[in-house]
């Protein structure tokens, strides 16, 4: 059981973080257009 929560931990952990760098990488842009646009 132990182990096995360790490594699903550590699973969410990743994939939680490259989940953040996309987001950085795609919804920070894509949110700055669409205000730059609205602001237009």
């Amino acid at each position: 059981m132990t182990d096995n929560a360790v490594v699903t931990t550590a699973v969410v952990v990743l994939v939680a973080r490259q989940n953040v760098m996309y987001a950085r990488l795609v919804l920070i842009p894509a949110w700055r257009a669409r205000r730059f646009f609205h602001g237009v």
